[in-house]
């Protein structure tokens, strides 16, 4: 049985070569595929490669193959995270080959922030169309009203709303609905669908849904429809929607589960292949949330092109949800049975 202290060893060592340890202090800042970490180190994708691999073993990084692609993050290990942070305050944010790093990181990020903008702009008038080939829309619909309940809810946010879809679903439960986006075009189609449909008291927004958002109040039911997928941090968007949801309400999350369909990513701007449970899992760990219910929408065989699609409800956890005595009773089915 090894050691606490050889494990100790174990992880100082692989912190202790510069590259190593370059790696960790980008990873701080988020998940990347190794294409992405060669561009910031400059070196070949096997040598990163051989790298990643002695911090994976070493119990620093955690690593994720999805398709032909694979991701690593820094380890959600709480003997990891000491290590990794104790590396942190050993260099200092104005260390030259640190600030370099981030630097190409930032563009990174920015390249690909303007290839997604660009994407979505250019779909935006038939984003409907784009998005029901991929899914079964009453199936998925039928479910997310099932777990959200009848309300009626004061407000209901619906977060990366894209062409308001979930706005128009919800219009009849809510008394105010809001909606968030990052593209100016996808926000115009909304407010004309919006418009269009009679639906005066939903609004929508222009907004970062991974940065601090504001409402004015808590939400009884934030939306998280079909978005996951393609951002770099799914789970700062997962938490900023607890941060707005109220005690007693509930997050509804719909994606696409596990699948590898690599041109979804190479050509529609799809970060990652889906969204697991055990995302889900991991994030409701570290925020202080659980997974109240759950339903799997499967892919119809006849159907090729289209994915399965998972819908959970997520729930403040119990020690928060106290606080306001609401009531909640988990279940878990799929809508084929």
């Amino acid at each position: 049985m090894t050691s606490e202290i050889e494990n100790a060893v174990s992880m100082l060592n692989a912190a202790s070569d510069p590259t190593r340890l370059r790696i960790l202090l980008t990873l701080i800042e988020g998940e990347l595929a190794v294409s992405e970490l060669a561009r910031i180190l400059g070196q070949s994708q096997p040598r990163v490669s051989r790298h990643t691999k002695v911090l994976t073993e070493a119990g620093l990084l955690d690593r994720r193959n999805e398709g032909a692609w694979v991701f690593y993050a820094c380890a959600s290990d709480e003997k990891a995270k000491a290590v990794i942070q104790s590396c942190l305050h050993l260099v200092g944010e104005n260390d030259p080959q640190r600030c370099s790093d981030r630097a190409t990181l930032a563009d990174i990020r920015a390249e690909r922030a303007r290839s997604a903008e660009a994407y979505f702009s250019s779909v935006a008038d038939k984003w409907d169309e784009m998005r029901l080939s991929l899914f079964s829309q009453n199936a998925v619909e039928a479910a997310i009203l099932e777990l959200a309940g009848q309300g009626p809810f004061d407000l209901v946010v619906d977060l990366g709303t894209g062409a308001g879809r979930m706005l128009e679903l919800f219009a009849d439960r809510s008394s105010t609905l809001e909606g968030v986006d990052l593209n100016i075009k996808m926000l115009a189609v909304a407010r004309s669908r919006l418009r269009s449909a009679g639906i005066a008291h939903a609004q929508v927004r222009q907004g970062d849904i991974t940065a601090p958002l504001s409402t004015g109040r808590r939400a009884d039911i934030v939306l998280l429809h079909q978005v996951l997928h393609y951002l770099d941090d799914p789970e700062r968007a997962f938490a900023q929607a607890l941060r707005i949801v109220s005690p007693n309400g509930a997050i509804i999350i719909v994606d696409f589960a596990p699948h590898d369909r690599e041109d979804l990513r190479v050509g529609h701007a799809h970060r990652r292949l889906g969204v697991s449970r055990s995302d889900i899992a991991a994030w409701c760990v570290v925020h202080h949330a659980e997974i109240a219910a759950e339903i799997l929408a499967p892919a119809d065989p006849s159907e090729p092109d289209r994915l399965p699609v998972t819908i959970w409800k997520i729930t403040p956890q119990a020690h928060v949800r106290r606080l306001a005595q609401p009531t909640f009773f988990p279940s878990e089915r799929r809508l084929d049975s």
